[in-house]
């Protein structure tokens, strides 16, 4: 089929009316309040819209495959609506202004869209709407640019088998970011800016997620759901918030704060995950949850008073937790580890350590490496066949450290060591 676009005087009577029709989608005069409702169909067409001006309304549709569209507006208060039906297509929307609304969707197999917002300039209050919908073996490819403030962007990737592919890129303060993917996908986003909101949910197997936030008072919210999943959410930064959730077998996730007085958590639910928790920075609070058997966790922490909760549920899991700085684990216990912090209703808590395999012979293992002065770590082990390795500091360079030892069951072992300048004390029950 030979190519056509909106522009082909084939599609007029005259050229008078083509050379009109061109005018009407690529003037670049300043005017407001126009209207454009375009369709082709057939395939390897080509539309290109342009308004400048306030008050604009666009509307794009595609159906037919190899097709290309283009919609731009420069102005406020813009609305441009592209659609695709078809395998092959591109669609690229872009707005530089404030308080416009672009919605882009497309249905077919191996599609590409592209959404840019700001184009190098600062826009405000924009909302973004990007769906890709896929029922074949082949994925399709979104990226989506904003660069502003307060703006809403929502991303749709839905597909049975196939390998769906995310960029997302955020400058601004107060952006809120919405990604949902459902069968194998990849999703790489990028926020830099304060007080932004970010959730991503995968759906599937073999999905693949990459976040990474620079600033302060953001919010991650990140969940995958399947099996061979694998997450990485790093904020640099004051005061963020991360979150990752993931439930299914062999995932991988790990989370990481660079700053002071973050917030994270880390979840998975199911057999042979790992997952990894790394902090560098003061006074942040940590969170690791492992429900399922054969799973791993690493924790590394550098910095001062920072908190940890890392509970484990299941058989022949593993922990291994290293940390350097002063009073890290936060909680009081002292006197030979809080007389075994106060005999343990709480489990213990403090800088709380918990793998509980119930009466299983099969246990868990945890190793504690800890540099630093003022630490405070309890563990507990429920179930047969534990094992616990602790190093504490070295001669002359740590002190004040504590640690209260739980195990409950048959078959465990415990192996400490404390050096420094004194004023460690540990406590032991098995």
């Amino acid at each position: 089929m030979s190519k056509n676009t909106l522009f082909s005087s084939t599609r007029f009577t005259s050229t008078l009316l083509a050379a009109s029709a061109l005018a009407l989608v690529s003037a670049s005069a300043w005017a407001d309040d126009n209207s454009a409702n375009l369709t082709q169909l057939g395939g390897e067409n080509t539309m290109l819209v342009s308004q400048n001006g306030d008050g604009n309304t666009a509307a794009g549709s595609q159906i037919g495959e190899g097709n290309f569209l283009q919609l731009d507006a420069a102005g406020d208060d813009n609305v441009a609506d592209a659609s695709q039906n078809g395998d092959y297509n591109e669609a690229f929307t872009r707005t530089t202004g404030n308080a416009n609304d672009l919605t882009l969707s497309q249905i077919g197999d191996e599609n590409s869209a592209e959404i840019a917002i700001g184009d190098n300039a600062s826009s405000d209050d924009n909302v973004v709407a990007l769906s890709q919908d896929s029922s074949a073996s082949y994925g399709n490819e979104a990226t989506i640019y904003v660069d502003g403030n307060s703006n809403s962007v929502s991303l749709d990737q839905i597909g049975q088998s196939t390998y769906n592919e995310a960029l997302i890129e955020v400058l601004g303060d107060q952006n809120g970011v919405a990604v949902e993917q459902v069968g194998e996908n990849s999703a790489n986003v990028y926020v830099a800016g304060d007080g932004n909101g970010l959730t991503l949910n995968q759906d599937g197997s073999i999905n693949d997620a990459l976040v990474s936030v620079i600033g302060d008072y953001n919010q991650l919210d990140i969940e995958q759901s399947g099996f061979a999943n694998s997450a990485q959410a790093d904020a640099y930064g004051d005061s963020n918030e991360v979150a990752l959730r993931q439930t299914g077998t062999g995932n991988i996730g790990q989370v990481g704060a660079y700053g002071d007085g973050n917030l994270l958590s880390l979840n998975q639910d199911g057999d042979a995950n790992d997952g990894e928790l790394v902090i560098s920075g003061n006074i942040n609070n940590f969170a690791l949850n492992q429900i399922g058997d054969d799973n791993s966790a690493q924790v590394g922490v550098t910095g001062d008073g920072n908190s940890a909760l890392i509970d484990q549920l299941g058989n022949l899991n593993q922990v291994a937790l290293n940390l350097t700085g002063n009073g890290n684990g936060s909680g009081s216990l002292t006197g030979a580890a809080g007389a075994l912090a106060s005999s343990s209703g709480g489990l213990l808590v403090a800088g709380a350590v918990l793998q509980d395999s119930s009466s299983a012979l099969t246990g868990n293992s945890l190793s504690y490496d800890v540099v630093g002065n003022q630490n405070q770590f309890a563990f507990a082990q429920i179930g047969g066949g534990n094992a616990i390795i602790g190093e504490v500091g070295n001669a002359g360079a740590s002190s004040a450290n504590q640690a209260a030892v739980l195990q409950n069951g048959s078959n465990n072992v415990t192996s400490f060591t404390q050096n420094g300048a004194g004023g460690n004390n540990l406590s032991v029950s098995q």
